[in-house]
């Protein structure tokens, strides 16, 4: 790739210019990743005021969304080693994006907290960063498990630390803007509902026909299910609740009773295969 198109970075950090250099090299998807995970790399070391780093995140999330479902598409045959290089840095690309959103979320949320501001943020407002950081997390998620394969450990206790985030501000059914939803309705539950379903329902060894029902229902599902996490597993239970090790950190009781049959069945079954304590998905 020509290096030449970020020399002056300042200049791109400019959303009107990163628009242009983006659809000039839409045809040239490896070197627009090459501009984008530079620019993202930049922004970690020297991030810009958050509303400027918003914008220009939300610049670069349409053609990362892009080359995330042309990499992470199952594929027949195993990656080569060029090809699997290239998955990888996508992979490290999503997850940088997904901290800066992160970070985002952290420092407008302080600006909330400034007693000066005025107007004062909405709280949605604040957590839109959050959501979208979610958003990253959940694609990947899917694209693993919808692949049969287990998500990364990282980044899954990553989305389940965003999806308790989210629930204790009380914002997991707000309907959030969004010009490439991921699920419908756009809800941070129907995020964290689909890979979560997706994964009760122990992709590894389906075939394809039953991986294509598993993604309907989930997708159907997701938005309406229930769930509480938390550190403390007591406060997980409850009566119709199925008990579940989400990660090392977090529980999640699930309200099987809410769920289709099939959902609910798998899920006891995964967890009954298990020592109780232990890690179940």
């Amino acid at each position: 790739m020509a290096r030449a198109e970020i020399i002056e970075f300042d200049r791109l950090a400019e959303c009107g210019q990163l628009t242009t250099v983006l659809a000039r090299t839409a045809d040239r998807p490896d070197e627009q990743f090459d501009i984008i995970d530079l620019m993202l790399r930049r922004f970690e070391i020297t991030p810009p005021a958050a509303s400027k780093l918003f914008d220009v995140l939300e610049v670069m999330r349409a053609p990362l969304i892009a080359d995330l479902e042309r990499q992470l598409t199952p594929a027949t045959e195993a990656p080569g080693p060029a090809a699997q290089a290239r998955i990888n840095s996508l992979r490290d690309a999503v997850a940088l994006a997904s901290r800066l959103y992160v970070d985002v979320h952290r420092r407008r949320n302080e600006e909330a907290a400034d007693p000066s501001d005025e107007p004062p943020l909405l709280p949605f407002f604040g957590f839109l960063p959050l959501v979208r950081a979610m958003d990253l997390q959940a694609r990947i998620a899917w694209h693993d498990l919808r692949g049969r394969r287990a998500p990364d450990p990282a980044a899954w206790a990553q989305l389940v630390g965003f999806a308790r985030r989210v629930s204790l501000a009380g914002l997991l059914d707000t309907p959030y803007p969004d010009p490439l939803p991921f699920t419908t309705p756009a809800t941070a539950r129907a995020l964290f509902g689909l890979p979560l379903l997706f994964r009760v329902s122990r992709p590894e060894g389906r075939s394809s026909a039953q991986l294509t029902m598993i993604d309907r229902l989930a997708r159907q599902h997701g938005p309406t299910t229930e769930f509480v996490i938390d550190k403390d597993s007591d406060r997980c239970s409850g009566e119709g609740r199925l008990l579940i090790r989400l990660s090392p950190v977090y529980w999640i009781g699930v309200d099987t009773e809410r769920l289709p049959v099939w959902f609910a069945d798998n899920a006891r079954r995964m967890v009954a295969e298990v020592e109780p304590g232990t890690l179940t998905v």
